[in-house]
């Protein structure tokens, strides 16, 4: 019962922002995205019906009040009225808003009704973009299991990473290196995640060449954590990244 209470509501959030709500995937969203848009058109409707009675019979009555009383001898018939009325309506940026919004529930309806698409409302789908576009060049780190970046998983983890990683103070990159060649692997732990660095990247260090493993986020002043496998031999090309931290990191073994 509360979850179809809570859908169609819910059903206005872009998709990026649905699939990170939990049970996203029972969630009704067909039927909720189509109630949800009547009554999105049916509250335009009745807005633009009720704004243009308010602006006729309020300000645009006065207007003309004014108008005759600083010109006697003019007389404003009904009609000239309703259509002076119609234009400074039409006219006004509120008019258009309200028809906006009327017109966006007409689309998500027959979206959702033709192609089973679910469509969020338009300025929720721009603010969705926006924080894309700030988060973009931050970088993110993978874990294990996943091959999908956590930052585009979930509109909220990733507002909680960006808070997370704001208050983590700069501290050089720790890096620890284990066993020996040819099974010598390096372990980077940094306070900021590192962008590009996805697996199997190849990261080259020095004179060697690693790929890389794995990337994990743990908790401290270092939660980005890379394990890299050191590679027998180079190889050199565009695609290899280079790891050049700007401050000295800590080594250990």
């Amino acid at each position: 019962m509360w979850t179809q209470l809570t859908a169609p509501v819910l059903s206005l959030l872009p998709k990026r922002w649905r699939d990170s709500l939990p049970r996203s995937a029972s969630m009704p969203w067909v039927p909720a995205t189509i109630i949800s848009g009547c009554v999105e058109a049916v509250c335009g409707l009745i807005g633009l019906v009720y704004w243009y009675s308010y602006s006729v019979t309020g300000w645009v009555e006065k207007s003309l009040a004014s108008g005759s009383a600083a010109h006697p001898g003019t007389a404003i018939t009904p009609e000239t009225e309703g259509f002076i009325g119609l234009l400074l309506v039409v006219a006004h940026p509120l008019t258009w808003m309200i028809v906006a919004i009327s017109l966006e529930g007409i689309v998500r309806v027959c979206a959702a009704a033709v192609s089973g698409e679910i469509l969020g409302t338009f300025p929720l789908f721009i603010a969705d973009k926006m924080f894309s576009r700030f988060m973009g060049g931050e970088g993110i780190a993978k874990n294990s299991g996943n091959s999908s970046h956590a930052e585009g998983s979930s509109f909220f983890s990733a507002l909680r990473q960006k808070y997370l990683i704001g208050r983590l103070p700069m501290v050089p990159d720790e890096l620890h290196f284990t066993g020996s060649d040819p099974e010598k692997s390096l372990e980077i732990r940094a306070c900021r995640p590192k962008l590009e660095w996805d697996p199997p990247r190849v990261v080259r260090y020095g004179d060697e060449y690693f790929r890389l493993e794995r990337s994990t986020q743990t908790a401290g002043a270092r939660p980005f954590v890379y394990v890299l496998r050191r590679l027998a031999c180079g190889v050199p090309g565009r695609t290899v990244l280079e790891y050049c931290p700007d401050t000295s990191p800590l080594i250990r073994n």
